[in-house]
């Protein structure tokens, strides 16, 4: 498949496939200008943000929550920002997050969320038929440790077969690539993440927001297809069925 640069979604539109965003640390601040997070985060969020005793932590669940608002006032799941306090992220007996509307009780299952080193990555979806998953890691060097524990034979060749440079995007690549399929599949990393192969081969350089495409395979011979870009230190991957449309925009 061909790379397919972003492009971005209109307000109060979801596109045919499904909307995502990506922040950078500090990056959504002005969305809320200045508000406590009483004001946007639901009692329920409130009083889980509170419990933080470590800032940081505190800092990176505000952020994902935020974000996850911004894209559903994106998706006109909800009309302005005044209903940020009525949107809850919730998360089902598997982990994995969803949206509910406090008000009426809609809930919104096709979404994903994942957060690194205080940037955060979500999307969402109205397509049930293709369930979806997405993941965020900072591009660093992985421990051959870490490697050996988590990646099969090919994909640990697959990195090594790279040049030296290139081998901490293409770990972290394979990673997040599988993170994302676990997530698509509702499963998390209760299997093994070797039950999910990443087929990568050559890194080929491509323009900022543009996306590359792998291929994947998963549990009972599922086939998977990867998006994956790279973005100010930090590479993203999207991963859905191999046989589904991959229509997907950025949002704001």
């Amino acid at each position: 498949m061909k790379d397919k640069c972003a492009s971005s979604a209109s307000g109060g539109l979801l596109p045919a496939g499904g909307a995502w965003l990506f922040y950078l640390p500090g990056q959504a601040e002005s969305l809320v200008q200045g508000l406590p997070p009483e004001t946007w985060l639901t009692p329920l969020e409130y009083a889980r943000y509170s419990r933080f005793s470590v800032p940081k932590r505190a800092a990176e669940f505000a952020l994902s929550r935020l974000a996850a608002k911004q894209l559903a006032l994106s998706c006109a799941v909800i009309p302005d920002r005044m209903d940020f306090s009525r949107l809850e992220i919730e998360h089902d007996p598997a982990g994995a997050p969803f949206l509910r509307l406090l008000t009426g009780g809609a809930e919104y299952r096709n979404f994903s969320l994942s957060h690194s080193h205080g940037a955060v990555f979500c999307g969402l979806s109205f397509q049930a038929e293709n369930p979806f998953g997405m993941d965020l890691e900072w591009i660093e060097p992985r421990q051959e440790d870490f490697l050996r524990d988590f990646f099969t034979a090919e994909e640990l060749r697959a990195v090594k077969n790279q040049p030296l440079p290139r081998q901490p995007l293409a770990a972290n690549l394979i990673w997040s690539a599988k993170e994302a399929v676990l997530k698509a599949l509702r499963a998390g990393l209760r299997l093994d993440t070797r039950q999910v192969q990443i087929a990568l081969s050559d890194l080929r350089p491509a323009p900022e927001k543009c996306w590359q495409f792998l291929s994947a395979g998963g549990p009972n011979g599922q086939r998977w297809q990867v998006a994956w870009q790279v973005r100010s230190g930090y590479v993203m991957t999207l991963a859905q069925p191999a046989d589904h449309p991959f229509n997907w925009q950025e949002t704001a």
